[in-house]
């Protein structure tokens, strides 16, 4: 039998981490404990890899990403997924039904093998507008 982990932090800083293994919550056990840190451990492997990521970690299928919900202040809510399973896209789809939440965006682009979307840098904008002005005032002087 195959065996898939999730773990993922929850909307309210109040509750638990929560941890699901074949489709079933893991209560705060020495068991849950183990799962996380067969977790940790992938996760360990792709330490370097940036978010979302997805693919192999020595002979399981490991995903880090996030979900379509955010938390109480606003932060995305992050996710770990690990399994033997072939289909690991079945097995991702069971553990989410279990939690009741779905992938973002750039997370399903992931697992889809598809690029993902970077986000707009603020700091690379305000740059971008301030050589625009600079070019603007340049111009505006030679030309009077």
């Amino acid at each position: 039998m195959s065996n898939s982990l999730l773990w993922y932090q929850p909307k309210r800083l109040s509750e638990k981490d929560v941890i699901t293994c074949n489709g079933v919550i893991i209560k705060d056990t020495i068991e849950y404990r183990e799962i996380f840190d067969q977790i940790k451990k992938a996760a360990d492997q792709a330490l370097w890899n940036k978010e979302p990521w997805c693919g192999k970690v020595g002979d399981k299928f490991f995903f880090k990403g996030h979900l379509n919900e955010r938390d109480e202040l606003g932060r995305i809510l992050s996710f770990m997924f690990l399994t033997d399973d072939s289909n690991y896209k079945s097995a991702l789809d069971k553990e989410l039904k279990t939690i009741g939440y779905e992938l973002d965006e750039n997370s399903t682009l992931c697992l889809q093998g598809k690029k993902v979307r970077k986000k707009h840098s603020y700091k690379k904008l305000i740059l971008l507008l301030l050589i625009i002005f600079a070019l603007t005032l340049i111009l505006y002087k030679y030309a009077n």
